[in-house]
């Protein structure tokens, strides 16, 4: 004998109207109304909301749905109701809406939460992640990210997006850019003295810069282990500040004095400041 594993039935609550609503103030009252109906289970279930949506049953039998995601478990009514609202006018109503229902497709235990600064008489301080999802809902999901550190020797592989509340890997004490090209781009008229002089002159982008001062090299070597193309590439990287203050990150493919190492040429890859 064996006990099969029936999956629960997500929270919905679903709503029907004695006449057809078609505007976007009617919908929203049916949204907030349905929220208020569906917070009360969520808390009994001891749940939050992580994926939300909303489906609208048209006379003519069509089917309008829009959705919304939270950052972190949450059954506050008035944030779920403004995310969801925020998206009313992508509904087309048609001939109207006969029903609407409001399925918890995603949800994730979450505990009380003790409100400490309340018993101070101080005002209760604003979530992140509440900021958070109003802008995931207006910009979406995938616009709304930090940057963590990679373990990589090479730069544009050294850096990932993660979501907004994720914890980040310290950064290296390496100095580095602001801003990274990806890819970097080619420098062209580049006069240097080898093997391990920095540029005094150079073109980007169509313009000529000369440099005042430079510092380098740092020599970054290939990861071999990834890529077997890699097993004696080198990057020779130099910081240098032309004479109207600007500062660049520039590197060249390869040493003169180890043939196979890179083809030579410079690129540009990051900017300071």
């Amino acid at each position: 004998p064996f006990e099969p594993i029936v999956p629960e039935e997500a929270p919905n609550i679903r709503l029907g109207f004695l006449e057809p609503i078609a505007t976007p103030e009617a919908i929203a009252e049916a949204t907030a109304e349905a929220i208020g109906r569906l917070v009360p289970l969520l808390e009994q279930a001891g749940v939050g909301v992580r994926r939300l949506d909303l489906l609208c049953d048209r006379v003519d039998g069509q089917v309008e749905r829009i959705g919304i995601g939270t950052v972190r478990p949450t059954r506050t009514a008035p944030h779920l109701a403004r995310l969801l609202c925020a998206k009313i006018e992508k509904i087309d109503p048609g001939f109207g809406i006969e029903t609407i229902r409001l399925v918890a497709n995603r949800v994730e235990p979450l505990a009380p939460q003790p409100i400490e600064s309340a018993l101070w008489g101080e005002e209760e301080a604003t979530s992140l992640s509440t900021l958070i999802d109003r802008l995931a809902t207006r910009l979406g999901s995938h616009r709304i990210f930090r940057m963590s550190a990679v373990e990589s020797d090479i730069p544009e592989r050294s850096l990932r997006r993660i979501g907004p509340l994720a914890e980040a890997v310290d950064w290296e004490r390496w100095p580095r850019p602001v801003r990274l090209l990806s890819p970097p781009e080619p420098v062209d008229h580049v006069v240097a003295l080898h093997p391990d002089g920095g540029p005094k002159r150079f073109t980007w982008r169509g313009r000529a810069y000369r440099v005042a001062r430079s510092d380098g090299p740092e020599r970054l070597y290939g990861e071999w282990w990834r890529r077997k193309n890699e097993a004696e590439a080198v990057r020779d990287y130099f910081q240098v500040e032309d004479l109207e203050g600007g500062r660049f990150w520039i590197f060249r493919k390869g040493d003169p004095a180890m043939p196979g190492t890179g083809d030579m040429s410079w690129h540009m890859h990051g900017l300071f400041g």
